[in-house]
């Protein structure tokens, strides 16, 4: 989420630069637009700041889905984040692998220490989907992996990648509790 913001404003210099170099009054427009600039990071930076652990991980559960309800401990100075969403109509297992990517991908690209992140997905209908990853197997990607869009580490691929990684459920080591289960197939 950070490495967004400040690409987000570094991006806004570029165009305030190039928008500057067009205007006659180019020196003063970049100075003006540089200390927007440094303003608008500033204050980004200070509302992330000021969010609990919690927040964040509630922020991204309602990205995910309005439906989140998200539950993050710390244990040892690590966190383990779930997200259940219950009732509803049944999503498929097209939709259940999209949330859970978003969901997972967002928990382990948010910097904070993880030691498992999952999701449980439930319908009315008895139907359900799980996933979750612990940090031993997060850590054979690279931090920057998890940052990446779903249009470059799609639903399907991260799927996959889960199914070859799992390692089973382990209550008693979340850090190498990595599993799938699903009966939506």
């Amino acid at each position: 989420m950070a490495k967004k913001i400040i690409f987000g404003i570094i991006g806004l210099l570029v165009v305030i630069v190039i928008i500057s170099g067009c205007s006659p009054k180019s020196k003063e427009s970049f100075d003006k637009g540089k200390e927007a600039g440094k303003a608008t990071a500033n204050q980004q930076s200070q509302t992330q700041e000021n969010k609990t652990p919690q927040q964040i991980f509630e922020e991204i559960g309602k990205k995910t889905s309005d439906k989140s309800s998200v539950l993050a401990q710390e244990e040892d100075g690590q966190w383990v984040v779930i997200n259940t969403l219950t009732g509803g109509s049944e999503l498929g297992l097209s939709g259940a692998k999209s949330l859970a990517r978003d969901f997972i991908f967002g928990v382990y690209a948010s910097g904070l220490p993880i030691n498992q992140a999952g999701i449980t997905i439930a319908s009315d209908t008895g139907k359900y989907y799980r996933a979750y990853v612990g940090a031993n197997q997060a850590k054979l990607e690279s931090p920057e992996t998890w940052s990446k869009p779903s249009s470059e580490v799609g639903p399907t691929i991260f799927y996959d990648w889960l199914k070859k990684v799992q390692t089973g459920r382990n209550d008693e080591d979340l850090a190498n509790s990595t599993y799938l289960e699903t009966n939506l197939e």
